[in-house]
């Protein structure tokens, strides 16, 4: 007898987490359904790449390409830190950092000072 109300009680469990389940079915069909236009796109633009990859590997394979020097190389720029702009910019915000900062004192002192 406690068996059977054992496999009653567990029946029933399964029957409502069944039930829970049905009901989430139609938000994950919804769903599945606008993400699988995007899955075939995705696996078409794979096929893609895939196909020229390997016709890329081919044709490297075959030595098909003929690289070449368009135009003699050339030397660079420096692209370094330069120390006569940094001093100089160093300068000059330094100068505007402190006219701004004395410009604020002056604004919030508002003692008259006389000679």
């Amino acid at each position: 007898m406690v068996a059977a109300q054992a496999r009653d009680r567990s029946l029933t469990n399964n029957e409502v987490k069944l039930r829970s389940d049905l009901k989430r079915f139609p938000s994950l069909l919804a769903e599945y359904n606008r993400l699988q236009p995007n899955v075939l796109v995705n696996r078409e633009t794979l096929q893609q790449l895939l196909k020229a990859r390997q016709e890329l590997g081919l044709e490297i394979a075959r030595g098909g390409f003929d690289w070449q020097s368009i135009e003699q190389p050339q030397l660079g720029k420096k692209t370094g830190p330069s120390w006569a702009k940094n001093l100089l910019l160093g300068a000059v915000s330094g100068l505007m950092l402190g006219s701004v900062a004395a410009f604020l004192r002056d604004a919030a002192d508002d003692a008259v000072h006389t000679s």
